[in-house]
């Protein structure tokens, strides 16, 4: 596996805090060329914070452009807030940017606006997006009352694309010991057949969800890919 897609149930679910986290434990652990990849930032009045943020967080030495080709002001979906400005998303521009940074790179953390549904531009989603560039899923879930009916949905989207469903990652905002929060890991083993691969805490510690990475899908010996 040379890149995998971070997609999420909901928008400011924390997609980009688990990149983040994942970038700096796959440092931690030897990966030595952790690349990263945000095709779209909506929202973005100077620079695209996001894709800093994942730029840092990996000490990826590839200039800010590259990294999130697609920057818009309108804080919409990328089909909406292109159409805006008259501009379009295009699909064979996220394959090349892909493709350098993927050439450079032992793994690349590629995440999307919004959940894996939204539309990139009049014909594809992002779900379209990680099809074309051969992207497994890992879904982030929030640890809170009714994520469980996101998490299943989207899901069934990304199977019905055909695409490859690594895992979710539970992302817990804040303690929550209710039942429905308490319940969510057991209740989306039991109906998804997809494993949790772990869950963030508010320390932010990736380092479990790291190391799952490594043992059982990067297939390289870090340092050496």
């Amino acid at each position: 596996m040379k890149g995998f897609l971070i997609t999420g149930t909901d928008t400011g679910i924390g997609k980009t805090y688990v990149g983040t986290q994942l970038a700096k434990a796959f440092l931690k652990q030897g990966i030595k060329r952790v690349g990263v990849f945000k095709p779209v930032e909506t929202g973005v009045a100077d620079i695209p914070q996001d894709a800093l943020a994942l730029k840092q967080a990996a000490e990826c030495s590839e200039k800010l452009e590259a990294v999130c080709p697609y920057v818009f002001r309108e804080p919409a979906a990328p089909l909406a807030a292109a159409q805006k400005e008259g501009r379009s998303v295009l699909l064979s521009v996220l394959q090349d940017t892909y493709k350098q940074i993927a050439e450079q790179h032992e793994i690349v953390i590629v995440e999307t606006a919004g959940g894996l549904m939204v539309p990139l531009n009049e014909k594809a989603t992002y779900a379209d997006l990680a099809k074309l560039l051969n992207l497994p899923v890992v879904v982030v879930v929030g640890k809170r009352l009714g994520a469980i009916n996101h998490a299943l949905l989207t899901i069934e989207a990304a199977r019905a694309k055909g695409l490859e469903i690594l895992g979710f990652v539970l992302n817990e905002f804040q303690k929550d010991n209710s039942i429905g929060a308490v319940s969510i890991e057991a209740v989306l083993r039991e109906f998804s057949s997809v494993p949790v691969l772990g869950t963030l805490d508010f320390n932010g510690d990736a380092s479990r969800v790291a190391s799952i990475f490594i043992e059982k899908w990067i297939g390289f010996v870090p340092g050496k890919g």
